[in-house]
């Protein structure tokens, strides 16, 4: 089975992939989704049905559906904060909040929200507000915090503890049904074409044109799912382009495929041994990896 692992089963943290597979016993692990300094991750996470990171820019997800296909596509979010006065876009879940926005932090976040701005953060328990506070609001393990930044701050100065307040969010299908996903992007083949779509996903053009270590995902015209590391950044090796990538994963007939995190995040381990030479010199702790499981 294919399961995304969390660094220390949290979301703000940090854990090399090694005992992240250690943890889980696995087969076969690969570093998977890009994340922030904290351990953010960025873009869609989806863990067991539950989605535990929303999407990021529209980027490419690979997902694993309940009758254990492989997916590749760029799902959309959307949700509803309804109050008894107003009701507003939800923004995110489980994501840094970044000006004018709301997010909901679930548990699986962290202890807190971690928010650092001052904005409005209320604490709902059974869709209920039990706490109102300004910022770094504690999660409670049976409820959500939602937070408000930016020109949604006074908007939530309305609200008042012991309101209910209503929120509902998912993607669109076929994602709202898929059991494991991970967030990576840029896209690098879709049918059998290199299809690199950098500008629609908001990535970097530097990230494309030069040569970085780089982990991909695909899945062959035969039905089998090829995980891939390329070590870079030393004298043994200078790593990939993203288009040399997407050439040598055609070559290998593969039909759909996207890239994942890189550079010094890279890191491929098989039966609790690292197979590569990360470029950082050792293992870098990352957020969230990919583990093949034993059945």
């Amino acid at each position: 089975s294919v399961y995304p692992a969390l660094a220390n089963e949290g979301i703000a943290q940090r854990e090399t992939l090694s005992s992240m597979a250690k943890r889980y016993n696995a087969i076969v692990g690969i570093n998977a989704g890009y994340f922030t300094s904290r351990g953010d991750p960025l873009g869609t996470l989806i863990i067991g049905r539950k989605l535990v990171s929303s999407p990021l820019y529209g980027r490419s997800v690979f997902g694993i559906t309940e009758n254990d296909a492989v997916v590749f596509g760029n799902p959309e979010f959307s949700g509803t904060l309804k109050a008894s006065s107003f009701s507003v876009p939800i923004t995110a879940i489980n994501q840094p909040r970044r000006g004018s926005s709301i997010t909901v932090y679930t548990s699986e976040y962290a202890d807190s929200t971690q928010t650092e701005e001052i904005g409005k953060e209320i604490i709902l328990i059974k869709g209920k507000i039990v706490g109102i506070q300004e910022r770094n609001a504690s999660i409670p393990p049976d409820g959500v915090v939602v937070s408000a930044g930016g020109n949604y701050t006074k908007l939530f100065e309305q609200l008042r503890l012991g309101e209910t307040i209503d929120i509902n969010y998912s993607v669109a299908p076929p994602w709202n049904t898929i059991r494991q996903a991970v967030c990576g992007g840029p896209r690098l083949i879709e049918n059998g074409n290199i299809s690199i779509n950098h500008a629609e996903e908001k990535f970097n053009p530097a990230l494309v044109s030069a040569r970085h270590p780089r982990t991909a995902i695909g899945l062959s015209f035969d039905g089998d799912l090829i995980m891939i590391v390329v070590d870079g950044r030393s004298k043994h090796s200078a790593g990939m382009t993203l288009k040399e990538l997407a050439l040598y994963l055609q070559k290998m007939r593969i039909r759909h495929a996207i890239n994942l995190d890189g550079g010094g995040s890279s890191t491929m381990v098989v039966k609790g041994r690292i197979v590569n030479a990360p470029s950082d010199g050792s293992e870098r702790k990352i957020s969230n990896g990919l583990l093949i499981l034993k059945p």
